[in-house]
């Protein structure tokens, strides 16, 4: 996690300033204060939640399906 950790909120720093300031990137200020929350509240969900695990298996086997089973039938329909 202390490598993958930085890389995953990059992302979606540069998504969530493209969405708020329409620019992808933030100014070193706005970035600690966006990372700062970001990771207080990821800490307080990782403390509060009892069983993340089970909620983390249901958003994959949910994610699964669709990459298995809808995302083709939509790949197949925008051909047509």
């Amino acid at each position: 996690m202390f490598t993958v950790f930085p890389i995953l909120f990059h992302i979606i720093r540069e998504m969530v300033s493209s969405v708020i300031f329409n620019d992808p990137t933030m100014s070193t200020k706005a970035g600690l204060i966006f990372n700062f929350f970001a990771i207080c509240l990821t800490t307080v969900i990782g403390f509060t939640v009892p069983k993340v695990g089970s909620i983390l298996g249901k958003a994959g086997a949910i994610s699964g399906l669709m990459m298995m089973y809808i995302l083709p039938i939509i790949v197949y329909l925008k051909r047509l």
